[in-house]
């Protein structure tokens, strides 16, 4: 190591933070103890440090700017200003070397620099060189000044002075023995007149050997100096020029400055020779112009891949772009200035907060994005999520992003890059597709699917919070009848106007779906009492009683709405769904508009009527069906005309089941089609064996129920099997209620048709008591009119049941048809039917429904001379037959 010969100071400036000095003290410690002074400072504080050096007249030979120091070049040029003689070593982190000795080589007013990559070991022996040239070049200012000679711009001093100068040779001598370079006085004719110490150590030659001689007889002289020196005697006032001369330790590259020196008259009196080595300098020059060289080489095929991955990522349609470690963007490609639509300075050097408020993007979507940003800068963890924005135009996208961190060679993060791609139409293909699945399309309220999760949320929050809630379950009533009058467009669109009347009934956060066909439901949260459960129910079914105007047609419907409340009909979703169902079935039987609460009684119906409807799976094929008869008399003369069918179950536990029993449960469950082909069956049997019996055709009549006309399984040739039992079709006559054939479809119409084509005739039973319409009495060629039981057990005190069963008598036997009166009880009933002229009637009066060889009896008798079983006491009214 290098020592220096007296103490100077040098100066360390360090970055704005502990770390800094920390990195800067192993080598301040080393500079040290060669015997220099040295401090260290922050870039904060370095000019103030050197202003109170200036002030106590203390000199700084060299300024060390260490790594990481903010804006270096304009600090050193602050620093020069009050340091004009220092030198300065930069010592940047290896990535920053290349970029700040170019910036050096073109920074003016910086003076006398080199540039060491910090962490390189020869750092603390290039300082101290750097120290002793300072004070070298400081020591051979001042002789020259007191030499009254400048380097490079010689001035003119007078000829005596000059001359005293030279005699006082040793004085000058002892002032210049510690200049480093070499310093030699010739007088006009090229002789030595001073020979420097610098000069000695440089060439090997003491003054006494050379002194007096003339220069052309050194070693190192040679014609181009020769012609330097010419070219100074001839006018030239200085001549700086570089060459390779011998040395004892070998070349070197010397520079060399020729100066003349003239008297006060202007006449040449000798020259002065001022020799520097600077082979370490222009090694240095070589080696600094090679890195610099391959630095341009690398700088240009760094640009040229820029160019390249800039045309790559501008051509992209996803976002690239760079961020710094405070979120600002430092790079940003065309897809993402064209998608957000902003412009590229709106953009580089700021937040995305900062320009994503500007453009009225949302504040929670932006904050998000940032936040991301941080945590990546904080975690070095990648993240990828999306983002809804709204750009200045109005667009809508959906954004997928990707956070990534940047890390250099040494692991520590120092950007963050981010890919951000457009993801609208995948996610509004996403939205559809899980819409579709949640959703009915119909309608647009939650599907069966969706309802079901809803649930099961609700009644885990409302667990937690320890409230309740209603589950109401709503079936249309008679939307059949509006399907099969006006169609199945008209349905639906009754059903999208009754989710509507629904939906505008309940809160906004209550539920609201549709299970399929006619069937909503409604779940009502955080229930307080069960007020607001009965309010909300009334309101809507008076909303689906009012009109509705489906395709310019007025519709009317009702609904039966079943209600179950959580946590005391049921514990589970499931639960409350069926205990919900079985509510609206009470509902809807005990005469619809309505709604019913469930209870545990009704649970327990519930569970009957499964148990049963199972039962009668097995009924047919255990043969425990029975067919009863009940005979319907000529009430002009009292003789047994015809009989009507009706079924009875004999069950293995409850003993003989009335249709009213079990008839619904046949139609709900599909097995109506196969009992009423079992019955229709049975019935021809007895009408062949009776008709044989009495030589003339005995017609049965049986129900046929509206789903009967409508199944398409299970079917059976009613004509086929008459024909094969060689019976007319008269044999058999067919009883249906008024709606089959006020909402008659195409199917039941062209059924209907079929059934009278061989013969087989037509009967509305119950009457009276739907609506009627004289039209399709003609069109479907009626034959019989059945007075419902209710207006004959009224006749003989109730004075408008008289005029409805006067009038449905005239009207019908004004169109032909005959007419036949249920639930005859009474002889007063008897008689007064008789005398209005209505034709057949049937009922307990003459006698109950009997098994098939009590009816062949009375067949065998003939005519019924006195009510069978018959007693002035109440009697029960007739069971349901097989119908609606």
């Amino acid at each position: 190591m290098i020592r220096t010969q007296a103490p100077q100071q040098v100066l360390f400036v360090a970055a704005s933070n502990a770390q800094g000095m920390e990195v800067l003290e192993p080598t301040a410690h080393e500079v040290r103890t060669t015997g220099l002074m040295v401090s260290i400072v922050t870039e904060v504080d370095v000019v103030e440090q050197l202003k109170s050096a200036s002030a106590a007249a203390e000199e700084v030979a060299v300024v060390v700017f260490g790594p990481g120091v903010n804006k270096v070049l304009p600090l050193a040029r602050r620093v020069r200003s009050l340091l004009r003689l220092t030198h300065f070593v930069f010592v940047p982190d290896s990535r920053q070397f290349g970029e700040l000795k170019h910036k050096l080589s073109r920074a003016p007013m910086i003076g006398a620099w080199s540039v060491v990559e910090f962490g390189y070991s020869s750092l603390p022996k290039r300082i101290v060189e750097a120290a002793n040239s300072v004070r070298r070049r400081a020591q051979l200012r001042t002789t020259l000044d007191r030499a009254n000679v400048q380097v490079a711009t010689p001035k003119l001093i007078d000829s005596h002075d000059y001359r005293r100068l030279v005699i006082s040779e040793h004085c000058l001598k002892s002032l210049l023995s510690q200049v480093h370079e070499s310093i030699i006085s010739l007088d006009s004719t090229a002789k030595i007149l001073y020979w420097s110490d610098g000069a000695e150590r440089m060439f090997g030659l003491q003054a006494e050997q050379v002194v007096g001689r003339t220069v052309d007889h050194l070693s190192f002289w040679s014609d181009t100096l020769a012609d330097y020196l010419d070219q100074v005697r001839n006018g030239e006032r200085v001549i700086t020029t570089s060459s390779t001369i011998p040395t004892p330790s070998g070349l070197a590259q010397v520079e060399t400055i020729i100066s003349s020196v003239c008297d006060d008259t202007g006449n040449l009196i000798g020259f002065s020779l001022f020799m520097s080595d600077v082979t370490e300098r222009n090694q240095a020059l070589e080696a600094e112009r090679e890195a610099l060289q391959k630095q341009e080489v690398v700088v240009h095929e760094k640009e040229q891949q820029r160019r390249v991955f800039e045309s790559l990522l501008s051509a992209a349609e996803d976002q690239s772009y760079v961020l710094d470690l405070e979120g600002r963007f430092q790079y940003v490609n065309r897809a993402l200035t064209e998608q957000l639509e902003v412009d590229l300075d709106q953009v580089l050097g700021r937040t995305f907060y900062e320009f994503g408020l500007e453009l009225g993007f949302d504040v929670e979507q932006v904050e998000k994005v940032c936040e991301h940003t941080r945590e990546v800068a904080i975690t070095q963890k990648r993240i990828r999520a999306d983002v809804p924005l709204t750009t200045p135009s109005g667009r809508q996208w959906f954004f997928e992003y990707i956070l990534v961190p940047v890390v250099d060679e040494r692991g520590q993060i120092e950007a963050i890059a981010g890919t951000t791609r457009d993801i609208t139409d995948r996610k509004a293909a996403s939205d559809r597709v899980w819409a579709e699945a949640n959703y009915d399309s119909l309608t647009e309220l939650p599907n069966r699917r969706l309802f079901r999760d809803r649930l099961e949320l609700e009644v885990k929050h409302t667990l937690r919070n320890g409230t309740s809630l209603a589950l109401f379950f709503v079936d249309l009533d008679h939307f059949k009848e509006v399907n099969d009058l006006y169609g199945h467009d008209a349905g639906d669109a009754l059903l999208s106007q009754a989710a509507a009347r629904i939906r505008a009934n309940v809160r906004e956060s209550d539920t609201v779906a549709r299970l399929g066909g006619d069937e909503f439901t409604v779940i009502l949260t955080d229930l307080e009492d069960s007020a607001h459960v009965e309010v909300t129910a009334r309101k809507i079914l008076d909303e689906l009683a009012r009109p509705f105007n489906v395709h310019g047609s007025i519709c009317h419907v009702s609904a039966s709405i079943g209600i179950t409340l959580y946590p005391t009909d049921g514990a589970k979703p499931d639960d409350l769904i069926r205990n919900a169902d079985q509510a609206m079935y009470v509902a809807k039987h005990s005469g619809r508009s309505r709604f019913s609460f469930f209870t545990r009684k009704l649970q327990d119906a519930a569970l009957k009527r499964l148990r049963l409807q199972k039962d009668l799976r097995e009924a047919l094929n255990e043969k425990q069906l029975r067919l009863h008869f009940q005979p319907i008399i000529s009430l002009a003369d009292g003789e047994i005309v015809k009989a009507e069918a009706l079924v009875r179950w004999e069950h293995p536990i409850r003993g003989l089941l009335l249709p009213s029993e079990f008839i619904a449960l046949a139609e709900e469950s599909g097995q109506i089609t196969e009992l009423g082909n079992w019955v229709f069956t049975e019935a021809a049997n007895c009408s062949k064996r009776w008709s044989q019996l009495l030589g003339r055709t005995f017609q049965i009549s049986i129900n046929k129920s509206p789903i009967q006309f409508e199944e398409l399984g299970h079917s059976m040739d009613w004509t086929a099997h008459l024909k094969e039992l060689e019976l007319a079709g008269s044999s058999i006559l067919v009883e249906i209620t008024e709606g089959v054939i006020l909402n008659a479809t195409p199917t039941t119409s062209d059924k209907l048709l079929e059934l009278q084509e061989v013969g087989i005739e037509l009967a509305i039973d119950d009457f009276g008591t739907g609506y009627s319409s004289m039209a399709y009495l003609k069109k479907f060629d009626v034959d019989y009119l059945k007075i419902d039981q209710s207006f004959v057990q009224d006749i003989d005190k109730n004075v408008n049941s008289r005029t409805i069963a006067e009038s449905i008598t005239a009207m019908g036997h004004k169109l032909g048809i005959k007419i036949v009166a249920e639930g005859i009880e009474t002889e007063e009933q008897y008689k007064w039917l008789r005398s209005m002229g209505c034709d057949y009637g049937q009922g307990y009066l003459f006698s109950r429904p009997v098994q098939a060889d009590q009816l062949e009896e009375l067949l065998r008798a003939g005519r019924v001379t006195r009510p069978l079983g018959f007693s002035s006491s109440s009697v029960n009214a007739r069971e349901r037959p097989l119908s609606h």
